[in-house]
């Protein structure tokens, strides 16, 4: 037996709003319904739906719960709504404590005698109804694109970049970025019988210079960047070079981008494009100290690169902004 699918009161609003437009029979809307919303709605529940069609297009109802059911406090759910979206917009991080803290004052605010809130008795297991009825969840926080400041200067930049590389072909637009890996991490958390104290993080990475064009239809081997030329693990496992992994293995002290490595890194990506046929292609940067060419421009005549703004990397690169297979993110540039 399929399982019983209820619909959310947004959903229920769009099938009034459209049998109001559109004056469709019930049997049609069933049809239209099940096509738009992958699952089986009725023409019972249609009918249901239409017969109190004021009552599903009413503001009042939160529109990802399923139930019509009013909440015991809705004034003060409705001022804590309006709350917690203003604290998101300045991207401040709400955790469960900080939203049940606020919804007490609110509430405290409200006359008793208010009808939505004289019901209301206490804040155990109410939360997550608040966060069910308002589609809120708990998301990990992760990059730096919240820190980013645009300026006309950003915005003038960006769309000089938009243009350039609308001269291009999809596939002639690269982006290469380094990301770090922190191989030695520890797990934060751990079974025990008993609490105990944390160690110190290990700080041991690789640094690793991912490289894609715009359509995803060309990605280079990871450019990995390690301390040391031959660690103990190749010997220890037979590896006479690194390349045998299928990646391009370099070293420094710093395991970081130097000027000599992106140069390298340059010279050997020229040398790919020339093996595949490409006669123009742009490579987009973000403005890090080691992305400099100081002593291989006669070199590179296939490539042109162009660099991002200052600290806007976060929100315009590909690369940093995270895709999925070929398709890049809307955020990014591209």
């Amino acid at each position: 037996m399929a399982p019983r699918v209820q619909l959310t009161n947004a959903e229920r609003a769009e099938i009034g709003r459209h049998y109001a437009v559109g004056g469709c029979s019930g049997k049609e809307m069933s049809i239209w319904a099940t096509k738009k919303f992958g699952m089986k709605v009725n023409t019972m529940t249609i009918s249901l739906i239409i017969w109190k069609e004021e009552k599903w297009l009413s503001a009042d109802l939160a529109p990802h719960e399923k139930r019509s059911r009013k909440p015991e406090c809705e004034n003060m759910e409705k001022l804590l709504y309006v709350w917690f979206c203003s604290m998101q917009e300045r991207s401040v991080t709400l955790t469960d404590e900080l939203v049940t803290d606020k919804a007490k004052q609110l509430y405290n605010t409200i006359p008793r005698d208010c009808e939505s809130t004289k019901n209301f008795k206490s804040f155990h297991g109410w939360l997550s109804g608040f966060k069910k009825r308002y589609n809120i969840k708990s998301y990990a926080r992760h990059g730096e694109a919240g820190s980013v400041e645009i300026t006309q200067e950003v915005l003038a930049k960006i769309e000089s970049l938009k243009q350039l590389i609308s001269q291009f072909d999809p596939e002639d637009v690269y982006n290469v970025d380094e990301t770090g890996l922190f191989f030695r991490l520890e797990p934060r958390r751990s079974l025990a019988t008993k609490k105990m104290s944390g160690k110190k993080a290990s700080k041991g990475r690789l640094t690793i210079a991912l490289t894609c064009n715009m359509t995803g239809t060309d990605k280079l081997v990871p450019f990995v960047i390690h301390k040391y030329n031959r660690p103990h693990a190749f010997t220890k496992r037979n590896i006479r070079r690194a390349d045998n992994l299928g990646i391009l293995w370099h070293s420094n002290t710093k395991v970081w981008m130097m000027i000599d490595l992106f140069e390298m890194f340059l010279v050997k990506f020229e040398k790919h494009l020339r093996l595949v046929g490409k006669e123009k292609v742009l490579l987009l940067l973000d403005n890090f100290s080691g992305h400099k060419i100081v002593s291989v421009q006669s070199q590179i005549r296939i490539i042109r690169v162009e660099f991002f703004p200052p600290n806007v990397t976060a929100v315009y690169q590909p690369m940093d902004c995270g895709f999925v297979l070929s398709r890049l993110t809307t955020g990014s540039i591209l």
